[in-house]
């Protein structure tokens, strides 16, 4: 039976990803010493913002619930007072970051993302206004798991980091003392939070796009695309947390591992297939082959 693409790719960037775990046993710390450059422009704004992906789905969900007018009142309080927490939380957290890091006037690229993205969803309320009743519920689905896979994630890379402890390279750098570097696959360690990576498991929230494919079949053919998308996106996080020195090369593949078994478990469960198979379809749905 011959295989389609996602299962091909999934299983080719599964390898790779392994591969690189054995082989950053012997070279993370070397690795970061060769690349370690704390003030590299690109990788302090992905820090500050490259997170944001993870988050958006909830953000989505919960816009959508506010505006829904079938949703009790009480609900759509809550879930407005839920976005505007959150979205001023995410803004504050970017606006820390880069101030960090010495960027000048670092309010001025913060309120410029924002504005974009609360235009976007301005302009997403007005279309879902348009859309029908079928629509919606598709694509809160989406939205709904991207939440879901958001909040799995958070819990087990934040459950991981005490336990390994790991020290974080930036921190023995500014001391100019690596002894008390730990390979990734010993657990408590000197004393830190570098393992896994929480910014690059936050990168692989854009995965929530595969998600929204599922819930409408027109768009399945799309699956190929936001695959790789996703998959350079990750890497791009991944090689800026190892420049500015917040993580090793194996803390940047650990949590791509982790969170692409959350993923094809979530898309496995019986909850998510069963979820999926009673989301209602418009007329203009034309049946399409699966191609997982």
């Amino acid at each position: 039976m011959k295989r389609s693409f996602s299962s091909s790719f999934t299983a080719a960037v599964l390898f790779v990803l392994i591969a690189v775990l054995a082989a950053a046993a012997w070279v993370d710390l070397p690795l970061s010493q060769a690349l370690y450059s704390p003030n590299q422009t690109w990788a302090v704004y992905f820090e500050a913002m490259g997170f944001y992906p993870f988050y958006f789905p909830a953000l989505l969900w919960l816009l959508g619930l506010a505006n829904d007018a079938e949703v009790k009142g009480s609900i759509r309080t809550l879930c407005t007072a839920a976005f505007t927490a959150a979205t001023a939380l995410m803004a504050y957290s970017s606006y820390h970051h880069l101030e960090t890091r010495g960027v000048a006037m670092a309010f001025l690229p913060v309120c410029i993302v924002w504005t974009i993205l609360l235009f976007g969803y301005v302009f997403l309320l007005a279309a879902e206004s348009r859309c029908s009743a079928a629509w919606r519920k598709r694509e809160r689905f989406g939205f709904f798991w991207g939440t879901v896979y958001m909040l799995i994630g958070n819990i087990v890379i934040h459950a991981l980091k005490p336990i390994w402890n790991r020290a974080r390279f930036d921190e023995m750098a500014q001391q100019m003392d690596f002894s008390g570097f730990t390979p990734w696959y010993q657990p408590f360690g000197a004393g830190g939070t570098s393992f896994p990576s929480g910014h690059t498991a936050a990168a692989c929230g854009l995965i929530f796009l595969v998600f929204i494919c599922d819930a409408f079949p027109q768009y399945r053919k799309y699956r190929k695309f936001i695959l790789v998308l996703c998959s350079v996106y990750i890497a791009a996080m991944a090689a800026s947390r190892i420049v500015i020195g917040r993580h090793f090369l194996s803390d940047t593949v650990a949590p791509c591992l982790i969170m692409a078994g959350i993923f094809l478990l979530m898309r496995r469960s019986k909850m998510y297939r069963e979820m999926l198979d009673k989301l209602p379809l418009a007329e203009s749905d034309a049946p399409e082959r699966n191609e997982e």
